[in-house]
């Protein structure tokens, strides 16, 4: 969910997720909010510009260390 300068990712599966790409309009979160692991069954913050909007594109890293396919929501 994307609400001002917040992304909320929300996690529903019982394993920790992460980001190998995360972007909004384009414009993509640096390294170190990608480290933030998204917990099972829980949520993570992220902060993004101020301005920025658009869709929300994003990989994650699967359990063999490869990127998943790219997903995008508007």
């Amino acid at each position: 969910r994307l609400s001002g300068t917040h992304l909320t990712a929300e996690n529903p599966t019982p394993y920790w997720l992460t980001f190998s790409r995360l972007k909004v309009g384009g414009t993509a979160l640096d390294n170190t909010q990608l480290r933030q692991m998204v917990p099972p069954k829980g949520l993570r913050h992220y902060t993004i510009p101020e301005g920025v909007s658009g869709a929300i594109e994003w990989q994650l890293i699967d359990e063999d260390g490869w990127d998943t396919p790219v997903k995008r929501q508007n």
